[in-house]
């Protein structure tokens, strides 16, 4: 994960960095990262199925606040994370496994 200076965690090398809160996402501000087509079709998917987007910037111990986290990009669509560092971030929440149900689902409809 990249944390800039002053101590934000914005995204990965080659992913983007999302937290869940109930059904709230939470990212980086579009205008802070390098915007992925599946960051993108995730934020789409989340909403047509009624959850809600917050654009934020995060410190580590902030994220790991948050129900869970987890990363997209092409390769690995949702990636839930377990820990970052020390900090075992637990289960996967629930709002997640669904949002990953919707988005697979999306990928098959093409």
């Amino acid at each position: 994960l990249l944390i800039n200076s002053d101590g934000y965690v914005l995204e990965g090398t080659r992913t983007n960095l999302f937290a869940i809160d109930g059904t709230e996402l939470v990212t980086t501000p579009s205008a802070m990262v390098l915007e992925g087509v599946t960051r993108s079709n995730v934020i789409d998917v989340a909403l047509d199925n009624g959850y809600t987007l917050r654009e934020q910037v995060c410190t580590l111990e902030e994220l790991c606040a948050f129900d869970g986290v987890f990363l997209t990009s092409t390769s690995s669509k949702i990636m839930p994370l377990r820990q970052i560092d020390d900090v075992e971030i637990g289960e996967i929440p629930e709002a997640l496994k669904k949002l990953m149900q919707h988005f697979k689902s999306w990928l098959i409809s093409f």
